[in-house]
């Protein structure tokens, strides 16, 4: 990821993270910019700043686990058709029965940008106030109740799919490295051995108390891509599942079991 900040006039500054040396260069525009693999990096500068510290670089979570608004950000920046409507629809629903929502609309549509937007407004790592400002869901009672309140799990389907390397084995790396940034974010809490997403997220749950806002992009993807379905039927030790199966039963542990509540 190249994430690129508005500061103060410096030239090069070293910044020691997780053992290697990060170098942010100005850039000709007067930002400064510096690719990091997996991780967002926020600077809180005072005024007239002359250098950079670590103690000024506040870390983030990056892939999957609270992306922040950056996105979003980038969106409203430009020509912006307000859909933030969509806001209050969702958070009525919020710790019902009626919690899951599934947003289905023609291709090019705005979905993915509808999204980023969900992941701006919910997510507890950012402060997206300002993006919303004049905005419809601003007028709405319940949008100082749920901004900036939960950890987001962002999940683009796309992105596996796209990959040739991961795809007879889709599913699980999908657990995998949702599961491997969980626990880099969450290194306390005791896990079962050969936990599954469900039993992560459930043990995060149950020794912090954070709850989790779960937004999958192009959730259908894997439906697009791997058609053919066993469905389980017959004696499980002689139906091999399908790729379309594991994903099945994924979003039914996620979504349709007891520890989903």
């Amino acid at each position: 990821n190249l994430i690129l900040f508005s500061v103060p006039p410096c030239l090069c500054v070293p910044i020691k993270q997780q053992e290697r040396n990060v170098y942010l260069t100005l850039r000709k525009d007067n930002l400064f910019s510096f690719p990091l693999p997996n991780r967002f990096f926020v600077l809180s500068l005072p005024p007239n700043c002359g250098h950079i510290t670590p103690a000024t670089v506040k870390q983030a979570m990056g892939t999957y686990i609270n992306r922040g608004n950056i996105e979003f950000r980038d969106i409203v920046s430009h020509e912006y058709v307000d859909k933030t409507s969509l806001i209050p629809l969702i958070n009525a629903r919020l710790n019902s029965e009626s919690r899951y929502s599934c947003v289905t609309r023609c291709r090019r549509f705005g979905k993915s940008m509808a999204a980023k937007m969900l992941c701006a407004y919910y997510d507890k790592s950012c402060d997206s106030r300002e993006l919303f400002r004049g905005l419809k869901a601003e007028q709405d009672k319940t949008f100082e109740t749920y901004l900036n309140k939960y950890n987001v799990l962002y999940l683009d389907v796309t992105s596996f799919t796209a990959r040739p390397e991961v795809r007879k084995n889709i599913v699980r790396v999908i657990q995998e490295e949702i599961i491997n940034e969980l626990k880099e974010a969450f290194p306390d809490v005791k896990y079962k051995d050969n936990s599954d997403l469900m039993d992560v997220l459930s043990s995060i749950t149950q020794s912090t108390g954070e709850k989790f806002f779960f937004i999958i992009d192009e959730w259908d993807a894997i439906c697009r891509e791997f058609p053919e379905r066993q469905k389980m039927k017959g004696d499980p030790d002689t139906v091999t599942p399908t790729i379309l199966d594991e994903y099945v039963m994924l979003l039914r542990r996620l979504f349709k079991t007891q520890d989903s509540d």
